[in-house]
């Protein structure tokens, strides 16, 4: 990389969820994607067609193939992964949509890093009790050595949390579809015994607070702790991320210190990678 090149980082997409930038305060803005971080996108995807191709050739020779993590994966299997390819080329779709959507600040001057959805937050601690505790399955030793010095200090960044328990909760076997009222097969999530003793109180309050519609006033599905959907994972996870107005000036420094910044851009990128390399 030549002198001076910034770092481009991106949260990769799943079956079940689209790209997403580090910039951006909504959904809709993060899955704006800029040229290079779409770039980035199209390279992953790219490399997970050629996977597929290498096995299908050595299915093709010999019946079956056995990976490196010693899965052996037949037709059936090899068929499942292309369902799951074409859903994550489907999810495109959302960041084709919020192709219009406006950062702020991003046409005005470049943004600062740390600044936005992935800068840091101080969180509550049965919010930091919960992450220091959770399986994160595959990737569990990589994820905690990246966090866990973040989380001695209470802190994390939005843009992770989310990414983060997505991925506790696929490794966790609480990832599930089931047909929706429109006939459609759809993707949700439930929670388990150790989400309902650590973060009880957050979900109780999401529970209490659903009125079946959404901000601008569409009805949406009622959140339920055994069958919930994607956006509704940062929702509940609102109440243990602390104000910003509520920090003392120690606190705020923190947040800014350069080597704060870089711990949680570098744990950003292994919660992204470990999201990309578990199956959905």
């Amino acid at each position: 990389m030549s002198k001076g090149k910034k770092s481009i980082q991106i949260v990769y997409a799943t079956s079940t969820t689209p790209a997403e930038s580090l910039v951006g305060e909504t959904d809709k803005q993060r899955f704006h994607l800029s040229p290079a971080e779409y770039k980035l996108q199209l390279k992953a995807t790219a490399a997970d067609v050629k996977s597929l191709v290498k096995i299908a050739r050595k299915i093709g020779k010999a019946g079956s193939v056995e990976l490196d993590d010693g899965e052996v994966v037949g037709a059936k299997k090899l068929n499942a992964l292309v369902a799951e390819h074409i859903k994550t080329l489907y999810q495109s779709t959302k960041n084709y949509a919020a192709r219009a959507t406006k950062k702020k600040s991003a046409s005005t001057k470049p943004r600062k890093a740390g600044e936005g959805f992935s800068k840091g937050s101080f969180l509550q601690d049965p919010l930091i009790n919960f992450l220091r505790s959770a399986n994160f399955g595959a990737n569990n030793e990589a994820v905690h050595a990246a966090i866990d010095p973040l989380l001695d200090q209470n802190v994390l960044s939005r843009a992770i949390l989310t990414p983060l328990l997505t991925l506790y909760l696929v490794s966790n076997g609480l990832r599930f579809e089931e047909a929706g009222e429109d006939g459609k097969m759809k993707v949700f999530y439930k929670t388990n015994a150790q989400m309902n003793k650590a973060l009880g109180p957050y979900l109780t309050a999401e529970e209490e607070s659903d009125t079946g519609f959404g901000k601008s006033g569409n009805a949406r599905r009622i959140f339920a702790r055994n069958q919930f959907v994607y956006n509704r994972i940062q929702s509940f996870l609102n109440p243990g991320i602390m104000d910003k107005d509520s920090l003392d000036a120690d606190q705020v420094a923190y947040l800014e210190n350069a080597a704060v910044k870089q711990a949680i851009a570098d744990a950003q990128t292994v919660v992204s990678q470990a999201n990309a390399q578990t199956k959905a």
